[in-house]
């Protein structure tokens, strides 16, 4: 599968699956656009997709900021031109009962998971739409389908991406872009690791998500639209 000469806009890039997208869609030959949080992280991945051959832009950034999300998009274009593919990956969690669910954090995660993800379908959205091609893949969860205790805000963050998915996927057919998303399992991450006291055996390695990511954003997988994948593993 090759993504040569595309262009990728991969939010959450700084570690974690994020990065190992980033990483996988340099290694097929697209020039990225890592936006996280932290720039020393996202610059240290930006170098890694740059020893691949390809061009790399790293930019710190709230995804929940409409502002700052119309601007990376801008900065895109402006800076290589066009704009193929779009990964939602940015995401939080605050573990708690949904009865102890502090309102701050409930709206910091809806913000990060779902605003973010809205912001960068609608402006990445318009971009493609002009140009009549275009692939968003949309990173949920596992949890979307199957009840974690303590995820509940979460959950309903990533079932809400997943109705996205599938309302953005049949408003794109006109214009040749294409929505799906992946339900991702427990992943080895810093996130899982320092949250879950799990065996990293019984858990997805993030290069195994990046290859399901590089099929949806290519080539191979254009009879695909509006659909969820589940990579769980061995485990959900």
């Amino acid at each position: 599968m090759t993504l040569d000469g595309q262009v990728a806009i991969v939010t959450g890039a700084g570690q974690g699956v994020g990065r190992s997208i980033g990483l996988m869609f340099a290694g097929a030959g697209a020039s990225v656009v890592l936006v996280a949080r932290t720039q020393s992280a996202i610059d240290k991945v930006a170098e890694e997709c740059r020893q691949k051959g390809v061009r790399a832009l790293a930019i710190a950034a709230d995804v929940a900021d409409e502002a700052t999300v119309k601007d990376i998009v801008a900065k895109t274009v402006a800076a290589f031109g066009r704009l193929d593919i779009l990964v939602n990956n940015a995401g939080v969690i605050v573990p708690a009962a949904v009865v102890d669910t502090e309102l701050k954090d409930w709206e910091r995660v809806v913000a990060t998971n779902l605003t973010g993800a809205f912001l960068f379908m609608k402006y990445c959205g318009r971009e493609m739409m002009a140009r009549r091609r275009g692939q968003i893949v949309n990173i949920s969860s596992a949890a979307a389908k199957v009840p974690f205790h303590e995820f509940g805000t979460y959950a309903a963050t990533k079932a809400g991406m997943l109705g996205l998915t599938r309302v953005l996927a049949d408003e794109m057919k006109p214009y040749n872009v294409r929505v799906n998303a992946i339900n991702l399992g427990l992943t080895d991450t810093p996130a899982v690791r320092n949250r879950l006291n799990v065996d990293p055996a019984d858990l997805l390695k993030p290069e195994q998500i990046a290859s399901v990511a590089l099929f949806l954003a290519s080539d191979a997988s254009s009879g695909m639209t509006g659909t969820d994948v589940d990579v769980f593993g061995n485990r959900a």
